[in-house]
């Protein structure tokens, strides 16, 4: 006499842990990455809080009592603040005082932003005419290609610093500056 049986055991989250493969540069967010909670329990599950540690932001569309068998969304972000890999959780609080019901781990690497790179200009050192009109052109490369630019030029003349004209094109640009020295 023997007996058997099986039983399928359904989890409360559709996932454990989200890790984002691709770096996210500091200061930007990553792609969205859902997570559903379902209630597979036997009466209604309160949620207290739904909460993320680490450099990550959560939205989500769960109500305060989820009810038997209904579900929810919680969406999820990466948002570097610093260089390296990251950390953390989202926690999905169910009663006052008691330990998290479910946890799922979160993990990224941020990227600093890459520094433009300056093309020296040729002929250098430019020498100008008194009363003449100088233009300086400057081209520069950079990495991040959707990074926009200003630029400013310290001409040596005792003046501060001047905001000059920088047309963009992705992966750099060129920074065009133009003075009239006058007699010294």
């Amino acid at each position: 006499n023997t007996a058997a049986t099986s039983a399928t055991v359904k989890p409360w989250l559709d996932r454990t842990g989200i890790n984002w493969t691709n770096q996210v540069q500091v200061g930007q967010e990553s792609d969205e990455s859902t997570v559903t909670l379902t209630n597979r329990g036997n009466t209604p599950l309160p949620l207290k809080a739904i909460a993320v540690t680490g450099p990550f932001k959560q939205t989500n569309t769960c109500p305060t009592e989820l009810k038997v068998g209904q579900a929810c969304t919680v969406t999820v972000v990466f948002a570097p603040t610093q260089d390296g890999n990251a950390t953390g959780t989202l926690t999905f609080t169910t009663a006052d005082g008691a330990e998290p019901a479910h946890v799922v781990t979160l993990a990224g690497e941020g990227v600093a932003n890459a520094a433009p790179v300056i093309q020296e200009p040729s002929g250098l050192p430019l020498k100008g005419t008194v009363g003449k009109e100088l233009t300086l052109k400057v081209d520069f490369t950079d990495a991040d290609l959707a990074d926009t630019h200003t630029a400013r030029v310290f001409w040596g003349d005792g003046n501060p610093p001047v905001e000059v004209d920088v047309e963009q094109r992705a992966g750099g640009g060129t920074v065009t500056a133009t003075k009239t020295f006058g007699a010294a």
